[in-house]
């Protein structure tokens, strides 16, 4: 489950929105396509994305909950993107928009689906 973390955590470390768009984007099109063949030189974090998602495949995950995957994973590194904007242009939330962002960037969601995996798979 650490490979939930890899856009936020590389993104904290200064990136800034459109690196993180980037990032995100790359992060996403490895998990949508994990069968393809990733390009040389890519983000590291790629091809640990592509391994579990291809082990999640693999090992019998049902349509529905690869789609509940997805579309976790989709809204935590939306948050991660707009996280690294705020962060770059020094915008501090108040504590409801926070949270509203913050509740996405902590992958609860892709982790409770993780949850169904095991129930499924396990």
């Amino acid at each position: 489950m650490n490979t939930f973390w890899l856009p936020d955590g590389t993104t904290d470390l200064c990136a800034s929105a459109s690196e993180a768009q980037s990032l995100a984007d790359c992060f996403m099109d490895v998990l949508r396509h994990a069968s393809r063949p990733r390009p040389g030189g890519e983000w590291k974090g790629a091809s640990v994305a592509q391994e579990l998602m291809q082990r999640m495949i693999s090992s019998g995950a049902s349509e529905s909950l690869i789609r509940r995957f997805l579309k976790t994973m989709q809204q935590s590194c939306d948050a991660v993107v707009e996280q690294a904007g705020d962060r770059s242009r020094s915008h501090a939330r108040d504590v409801e928009t926070y949270f509203e962002v913050r509740r996405h960037t902590i992958v609860v969601e892709p982790c409770l689906v993780m949850l169904q995996y095991d129930m499924e798979c396990g």
